[in-house]
């Protein structure tokens, strides 16, 4: 597994769930694909067990992810008909469970409340949005040259676009949305 992907586990799953994942991602799952599904988890989490989460998976293994090439098995970002095949999985596996799905995040419903945005590749953390949508963000491992921004676009396999506040460049764009929780 992923060591940023553990990480994240471990300060919200048990050990013993952690290692279930574990096993599951070692059947050769890419850094991509483990953050696209380690997001169902996520999403699961105060709703469904990690045990009920592995038994989607596992049908999506059967149906799917077993019949990939381990370099875009799970990815959900892959090109082609593999990428659909796996944006369908994970679609299954979010409706099998009842869950939203977070490409249903509008980009006219942005929250104002503080949110967490992984993308493919960083982590974006944002304070709650003042009147004017204002807010403070923060990028885990590698810093912004700014601090305060208003989000203009996200959602779900789309690039955000945040408007950049007291800084030399008016805009940022990142690469596609993976969550928004």
């Amino acid at each position: 597994m992923n060591a940023g992907i553990r990480g994240k586990m471990e300060a919200l799953f048990t050990k013993e769930e952690v290692a279930q994942v574990e096993k599951f991602f070692d059947r050769g799952f890419p850094p991509n694909s483990q953050i696209f599904i380690a997001s169902v988890f996520l999403m699961a989490k105060d709703r469904k067990s990690v045990a009920e989460v592995l038994i989607e998976c596992e049908k999506e293994w059967q149906r799917n992810w077993q019949y990939q090439h381990p370099d875009i098995r799970g990815d959900a970002g892959a090109p082609g008909a593999a990428g659909v095949q796996n944006r369908l999985s994970l679609e299954n596996i979010y409706n099998a469970l009842d869950l939203p799905h977070p490409s249903n995040v509008k980009e006219s419903e942005i929250p104002a409340k503080a949110i967490v945005v992984t993308t493919r590749n960083s982590i974006y953390r944002f304070d709650e949005a003042n009147e004017r949508g204002e807010r403070t963000v923060s990028r885990d491992l590698k810093p912004l040259d700014f601090s305060r921004c208003r989000i203009i676009s996200l959602g779900v396999d789309q690039e955000m676009e945040l408007v950049c506040l007291h800084c030399s460049h008016p805009s940022w764009y990142t690469t596609n949305v993976i969550s928004i929780r």
